[in-house]
């Protein structure tokens, strides 16, 4: 699952001939564990699977989950051990790190090469060496000597810092924390075991010295953050007042947490050391160590400014760990086999329950081919809900800037869309913080149903989906090993899927998809609308106050589509006070709405929509028409042209349409209800007919006609005619043409148009 952590969780389907069910299995001990998955004996059913669980200690702990969907088992999971806070906004854009930025000047650079490249960033990262002789919570006074002026032009182009913080202490007596943790309640022990007596249990050993370790800075010895009283120690050091020249844009990384001993057995502990504050051996609770460490930060952040959302991340946790942040890979390397791992590894962990989680852009260790590079971003961007690009000090430096011009400009390509796409992975991050649902999520999480997400490798390990709505599929081989790729659209009750870029059709089954170097295979899921945000911006900060997009992707066989848009603040904790807005939207019979509106926005960003994108119509609109509480506000610019599709004969179409409303004057949350109606006209095939000009066979509308005379006067009669689309040309001659043919007339002189808003055929 990743190299330094552990996240015992386990999901089983379970099949048979009408249907496919899953469960859930979680076994809580934090000691060194095995687990082994055995396959299908001879003769036996390819599906029936085995596993065997152990660990070195402690007691049998588990819990079954009994789902019976993965929802449902996802749910059941974080109902018992605590739903992940909502990151702040800046979280989720561009982290930049690297071992190590050496200077002041080096970090203020960084922050301005961004900028003057036109590629959004929202963090710089501080490895270790900014420490004074690797002493954390301290600066170098060489390279580091005035923290606050270099957070000042940090802070001017609304960015954050994080610095790295290990939980080994340097022996030093200058050292204030090494002073606190002298105190042999708040470190680890090491037992002196008495010569010449019968030693049967660890409560019978009457002495103990402070357990000293290697690590980066020398001599170190190790808090023991099982303790509450150690924990809020380490908390109060990131404090203002303690923390000098930390500012409220300075946050922390934990790193070196499994913890790392050089020294140790298998770099890591001892067994056999003690934790004093229960008197356990380390032993016993050696996989919760990183996870307390991150809880002590993370509970440090909060203390020191309430108000705002703290973020931590971790290199080790467990079972729980999302409840205080974000998770990383750890040391991976710069090579092809390592993209396509971290995938899979991914999926894995958002399934435990860490769904913000993310594997350093490139690799850490070595130096990445220009196209690997490349790729990687275009993956990264896409999926990984915590994007940060990480070196080794030793590799060279690889910020955008220093390849070549066609790999820039794909690398800032890449990551500007990760910023026009920050909208919708706001909105599943508040999905995930609500409810529980990951927010990367293998395919069969989405369509179980479909049993071929459920057994090929491609659309198991090297497919993901990214909330409900985005597919991705990786691309983990150089174009010179591999022209195309095969990518499998799953089934369901969508009709088929929009290819990321061109918004080309296609439905659902296997494709070959050729590839070059500008992007890899992603699909929107029909049926959905989903948030953008297109003016792209230095950092997410400056975007609070842009406008949306809104892309509705039609279901082409049923002319329908609905979505969700989660708005807070985006950095602050008052959305716990119900500061928020979720508003639900839907597409059907050619009408967009705000079909519901969760929570009441007060702070001060946008919820104004700029265009709207309706993708995968039937008929190509010539019309749109904004309404508020039934009322017809004002008559919309709208332009339309017709998109290829895949397979137009899997959703009985021809054609498929694409159309832009532009400034639709519509605010997101407003209590005036609104909608917006297309209109178009078409003949119908194999017979004459009359047609009002609205989509997807939609009936004259009675809110078009508000305020014109000819319909109050007649409106009985019209009503007597019944829906337009529904009847020949004869019935309309006799009884309602002459109607339809005034009030056509009245409308279009109530609203200043030169000719009718739809014609007779």
């Amino acid at each position: 699952m990743a190299l330094y952590g552990s996240a015992p969780v386990m999901y089983a389907i379970h099949s048979n001939d009408k249907r496919q069910q899953v469960s859930g299995f979680v076994w809580l001990n934090p000691s060194d564990t095995f687990m082994k998955l055995e396959r299908a004996d001879a003769g036996e059913s390819p599906s029936n699977l085995r596993t065997w669980w152990t660990s070195e200690s402690g007691i049998i702990d588990v819990v079954c989950l009994v789902g019976p969907t993965p929802s449902d088992v996802s749910r059941q999971f974080h109902h018992l051990f605590g739903l992940a806070p909502l990151p702040p906004l800046w979280s989720l854009g561009k982290h930049q790190c690297r071992w190590n930025y050496w200077d002041e000047e080096d970090v203020t650079q960084i922050s301005k090469q961004y900028d003057t490249h036109d590629i959004p960033l929202d963090v710089v990262w501080l490895d270790i060496e900014h420490t004074d002789g690797k002493k954390y919570f301290t600066w170098n006074p060489s390279s580091f000597p005035s923290p606050s002026k270099m957070m000042d032009v940090i802070s001017k182009a609304k960015r954050k810092l994080v610095t790295i913080v290990d939980p080994h202490i340097k022996k030093d007596h200058s050292y204030s924390l090494y002073r606190e943790l002298c105190n042999p309640n708040l470190s680890i022990q090491k037992v002196v075991w008495p010569r010449n007596k019968d030693i049967r249990d660890i409560g019978d050993v009457e002495e103990s010295v402070t357990f000293e370790g290697w690590c980066w800075p020398g001599a170190c010895i190790y808090p023991d953050f099982t303790n509450p009283q150690m924990r809020e120690t380490w908390a109060n050091q990131v404090r203002f007042e303690n923390y000098n020249g930390c500012t409220p844009d300075v946050f922390t990384g934990n790193d070196m947490n499994e913890p790392s001993v050089f020294n140790g057995p298998e770099v890591t502990c001892p067994g056999d050391l003690i934790h004093p504050f229960q008197n356990i051996e380390h032993r016993n609770v050696h996989n919760l160590y990183g996870m307390y460490m991150q809880r002590g930060t993370y509970e440090g952040h909060l203390a020191r400014d309430p108000s705002s959302r703290p973020f931590v991340l971790t290199r080790s946790f467990f079972i729980g760990s999302h409840r205080f942040g974000a998770i990383w890979t750890g040391d991976n390397d710069a090579s092809w086999d390592h993209l396509r791992m971290s995938l899979p590894m991914l999926m894995a962990l958002a399934l435990s329950g860490n769904s913000f989680v993310g594997a350093d852009v490139g690799g850490f260790f070595r130096h990445p081919e220009r196209e690997l590079i490349v790729r990687w971003y275009q993956l990264a961007s896409l999926t990984y809900p915590f994007f940060r690009q990480h070196a080794h000090e030793h590799s060279p430096r690889r910020e955008p800037w220093l390849w070549d011009e066609e790999a820039l400009g794909l690398i800032r390509q890449a990551i500007q869309v990760r910023y026009k796409l920050l909208p919708y992975l706001y909105t599943i991050f508040a999905d995930f913080h609500r409810g529980g649902s990951p927010v990367l999520r293998p395919l069969w999480w989405e369509f179980l149903q479909d049993q071929v997400c459920h057994h090929d490798a491609i659309p198991v390990e090297e497919s993901v989906m990214v909330g409900d709505a985005l597919l991705v599929r990786s691309v983990h081989k150089p174009l010179a090993q591999q022209r195309s790729v095969k990518v499998y659209l799953p089934t369901g009750a969508h009709s088929g899927w929009y290819e990321f870029t061109s918004g080309r059709f296609f439905a659902a089954g296997w494709h070959s998809v050729e590839l070059n170097i500008n992007s890899i295979p992603a699909f929107w899921r029909s049926g959905l609308i989903v948030p953008f945000k297109e003016t792209l911006r230095r950092s997410s900060e400056w975007t609070f106050q842009d406008p949306f997009t809104l892309v509705v992707f039609v279901d082409p066989s049923k002319g329908m589509a609905k979505g969700d848009l989660y708005i807070d603040d985006y950095k602050t904790n008052q959305y716990k006070t119900g500061d928020f807005i979720d508003v639900q939207l839907e597409f059907s019979a050619g009408i967009l709405s705000q079909a519901r509106v969760l929570g009441s926005l007060r702070t001060n960003v946008s919820t104004r929509v700029e265009s709207i994108k309706i993708v995968g119509l039937r008929e190509q609109p010539s019309s749109a028409v904004l309404s508020e509480d039934d009322v017809d506000t004002a008559q919309l610019e709208v332009s339309s042209k017709r998109v290829p599709t895949e397979t137009a004969q899997q959703v009985h179409a021809a054609s498929v349409y694409e159309a832009v409303i532009h400034n639709p004057g519509i605010i997101l949350g407003s209590h005036r209800g609104w909608k917006i109606r297309l209109g178009t006209y078409s003949k119908s095939p194999g017979r004459k007919r009359t047609r009002l000009a609205t989509m997807c066979g939609a009936t004259l509308s009675r809110h078009m006609l508000v305020g014109c005379p000819v319909w109050r006067a007649n409106r009985q009669s019209f009503r007597n005619g019944m829906h337009v689309s529904t009847h020949t040309q004869d019935m309309w001659q006799s009884k309602a043409a002459p109607l339809v043919t005034s009030m056509l007339a009245a409308v279009a002189a109530r609203l200043g148009q030169a000719r009718p808003m739809l014609a007779w055929r």
